[in-house]
């Protein structure tokens, strides 16, 4: 059967007849295309996953009503026939915003730390990608859109250094941990950040993104205190309890914090090499450290 990306080949390559479209889909899409396939995701086809958050990430969700993965192929045809008025605005934006998007996109979901583009290699910051792998960690995929959007227009020099890059990657993770820490229920997550998208409509200012994630329900510093009184957070996932330590260690240790991994290959931590198994062993440093056992 056939996937999204497989439709959305087809659809370029058919209106791609004056584009030296052989040179092209040899040295700029089929690069591209192999190394999406080559990523392994959980439930879903890379390829599919990739077409999906793209499509979100150009705000579809606002024209198109409700996405689905599977339909991504049809959702691109109905999207380019809307945009691209001509030839040359199609190839535009199958050059200038499709490509770098499929390039990206294993940098987003942290398969890959850096892109080949234009023959020169990109790379990303060390807090960029530290950043990018805390929100893979918090919610495994709805915010892929979002770092998507930001991470192209750093590999297209549209923000033009890597602190603007990690700023609005921070307001991204500041915003998830306040849901996950708020209690809030995963399952609107990705709605929420569809939300975030068609507010944003494409405006890469900062301002605009806070903007539109404290409309999206920003919970605050007094929510979480009194929630986390109350609150049993056992039942969150340990990728994101790791990702919420990462941050507590940087806050605590500053720039020079470790950034430990979370999994179960060489290297690499659980979340009981953090908060051990036997809780009675905290209290007792607690105890030694002068700090009240509630």
């Amino acid at each position: 059967e056939l996937a999204p990306l497989d439709h959305v080949r087809t659809h370029v390559f058919v209106r791609l007849k004056g584009f030296e479209s052989k040179d092209f889909y040899r040295n700029a899409w089929e690069p591209a295309e192999n190394r999406l396939r080559q990523i392994a995701t959980l439930g879903i086809k890379s390829e599919t996953a990739f077409i999906y958050d793209y499509l979100i990430s150009r705000g579809e969700e606002a024209e198109q009503g409700k996405l689905k993965s599977a339909k991504g192929g049809s959702h691109f045809a109905s999207m380019m026939n809307r945009r691209a008025k001509s030839a040359s605005e199609f190839e535009a934006i199958i050059k200038d915003e499709l490509i770098p998007n499929m390039l990206v996109w294993p940098v987003v979901v942290r398969a890959n730390d850096e892109v080949v583009f234009a023959g020169e290699t990109k790379r990303f910051s060390s807090r960029s990608l530290d950043l990018m792998t805390n929100i893979r960690d918090l919610t495994q995929g709805p915010a892929n859109p979002l770092v998507l959007l930001y991470a192209v227009a750093f590999l297209q020099g549209k923000l033009t250094d890597s602190k603007q890059l990690e700023s609005r990657l921070f307001a991204i993770e500041n915003y998830l941990v306040r849901q996950i820490m708020g209690n809030r229920p995963l399952s609107p997550m990705r709605s929420q950040l569809m939300s975030v998208m068609s507010k944003i409509s494409g405006n890469l200012e900062e301002e605009i993104l806070v903007n539109a994630l404290v409309e999206a329900d920003w919970v605050t510093d007094s929510e979480i205190i009194d929630i986390a009184a109350k609150r049993d957070y056992s039942e969150i996932k340990s990728g994101a309890v790791c990702a919420i330590m990462r941050g507590i260690e940087r806050k605590i240790s500053g720039p020079g914090a470790q950034f430990f991994r979370f999994g179960s290959g060489e290297g690499e931590f659980s979340k009981e090499h953090i908060f051990p198994r036997k809780p009675e062993r905290w209290k007792a440093d607690l105890k030694t450290w002068g700090s009240s056992l509630d």
